[in-house]
C-alpha cells in the first residue's frame, strides 16, 4: 500500500472594525492560546479575547467565530 503524509495547515481569519484590515490571528498567538481553544473545541472561550491591530493599533474584541 502507498503512503502518504497529510498536513493541516489552519488560519483564523478576523477582520479588523476599525480599518478594515484582514488579520490572521495564528500569525499572532504567540502563547497558544487560541489555538489551544480551537483545538480543543472550546470556540466559545475565544469570545471576548482582545485583539490589537497590527496595521492601525486599534483594539476590539471577538465576538464569535464561525466554522
Amino acid at each position: 500500500m502507498l503512503e502518504a503524509t497529510a498536513v493541516l495547515s489552519w488560519y483564523l481569519f478576523v477582520e479588523c472594525p476599525h480599518c478594515g484590515e484582514q488579520i490572521n490571528l495564528v500569525d499572532h498567538d504567540e502563547d497558544y492560546a487560541l489555538s489551544k481553544l480551537i483545538f480543543t473545541n472550546k470556540w466559545d472561550e475565544v469570545e471576548g479575547e482582545e485583539i490589537e491591530c497590527p496595521e492601525c493599533a486599534k483594539s476590539f474584541q471577538i465576538d464569535a467565530v464561525e466554522y
